[in-house]
């Protein structure tokens, strides 16, 4: 019974744990300074793609900087937000508790690590660009834009 008592207090100190950590990522990802951080990242890159199926070699090169920029970024905040945070123990605990992050932040959390949603991504954002550059502001009516 005491035993029952030791693993329930350490299931709810974990619990705690884990829940401060995603209630801190989901600041950080929804917060101004990672936006700026990957609008500026987005702005210096986009131009290099292109809408084909071909992916050139360069391409790996800034998905790399990309995914080491938003690793480096995260674990950065979450440090300064809890003290003693090990991105490790957190990596370590995430399998378990996938179930118990929102849908949102698991997809966006995936989409770091995933090459051809990057490279959409990029393309989005050139694209906006030319479009902001041309005029074409994006004027929509329930979300179709205006031609």
């Amino acid at each position: 019974m005491a035993e029952d008592v030791l693993a329930a207090g350490r299931s709810s100190a974990e619990d705690g744990k884990f829940d401060t950590i995603i209630g801190h990522l989901e600041d950080i990802l929804i917060g101004s300074e990672f936006q700026t951080l990957l609008d500026h990242f987005m702005s210096q890159y986009a131009g290099e793609f292109e809408d084909s199926e071909e992916n050139k070699f360069i391409y790996t090169d800034i998905f790399k900087k990309y995914t080491t920029m938003i690793e480096a970024f995260i674990d950065r905040a979450l440090q300064a937000r809890i003290r003693g945070f090990r991105m490790a123990d957190f990596l370590k605990m995430l399998p378990a508790r996938a179930g118990q992050i929102s849908e949102e932040i698991m997809d966006l959390l995936h989409s770091f690590g995933d090459f051809l949603t990057f490279k959409e991504a990029m393309l989005d954002y050139k694209k906006s660009r030319a479009a902001a550059a041309a005029g074409d502001f994006g004027l929509s009516l329930v979300g179709q834009p205006f031609h």
